[in-house]
């Protein structure tokens, strides 16, 4: 990843942390997919950047949102996204946010 585009996904990764998504244009921030696998949904959105996609969920840790990255795409040369890693992001996505949900009961 070429560092100006590195720091433009800091920069915007940092107003995410401040106010969530919901400032973020949608060339930055966008919804992707909901991953449903066993009844159990994963909501996966993307961070971008100029050729870059960075896939991942957003968790509550200790009352506070956390975005956990799935997949990256760092070749990316389309708008659409990647099939196969999308997929992939949002079945590490549910195996996350399901593993830690199953922890908390038992």
């Amino acid at each position: 990843m070429i560092p100006e585009t590195r720091a433009k996904l800091q920069v915007t990764m940092t107003a995410w942390t401040k106010t969530g998504p919901k400032d973020l244009p949608p060339q930055k921030f966008t919804f992707e997919i909901q991953y449903e696998k066993n009844g159990k949904n994963a909501r996966i959105d993307a961070f971008k950047g100029w050729q870059v996609r960075l896939y991942g969920t957003t968790m509550q840790v200790d009352q506070k949102p956390m975005f956990i990255v799935t997949g990256i795409d760092v070749a990316k040369k389309q708008n659409k996204a990647d099939p196969k890693k999308l997929d992939a992001a949002g079945k590490a996505a549910h195996d996350i946010i399901h593993a830690s949900s199953d922890r908390q009961k038992a």
